[in-house]
């Protein structure tokens, strides 16, 4: 009875927290970019490189699937443990990160496809890219 209450809070908790720390980080980089102002220091625009952005939707891919798959074993495991049928429910929670991951996946296809097509349309290497002298080439 104790581990699908566990497996609940925790399911709960965790999200929680990472959004609260998410929003910390957001509120220290708008205090540091503020007082950079307040000084007159100029503050670099942060540009969002395409490979950069795609290699982040990459890296969040493989991380939320394996998050899945990880609490989809951990279930069967237990459930194998304690010898009860019930707790192979809890395996089904798995199946959220796992299906965020497969979709980030897919993001991330989709981002590169859509940069060939942009390079091949554009004589130019996007910016920070070395340009290859030959265009449609990765």
């Amino acid at each position: 009875m104790m581990i699908p209450i566990v497996a609940i809070v925790m399911s709960m908790a965790i999200p929680i927290v990472a959004i609260l720390v998410g929003y910390g980080i957001f509120r220290q980089k708008t205090q540091v970019k503020l007082k950079a102002i307040e000084k007159g220091v100029s503050i670099p625009f942060e540009s969002e490189d395409p490979y950069e952005r795609m290699a982040k939707s990459r890296k969040n891919a493989i991380i939320a699937t394996m998050v899945g798959l990880g609490i989809v074993v951990f279930f069967t495991v237990v459930a194998f443990a304690v010898d009860d049928p019930e707790v192979f429910s809890g395996a089904a929670i798995g199946a959220i990160p796992f299906f965020i991951g497969i979709g980030l996946f897919i993001d991330a296809h989709l981002r590169r496809k859509d940069m060939e097509k942009h390079k091949a349309s554009s004589p130019q290497a996007p910016s920070g890219q070395p340009s290859s002298g030959q265009s449609g080439e990765l």
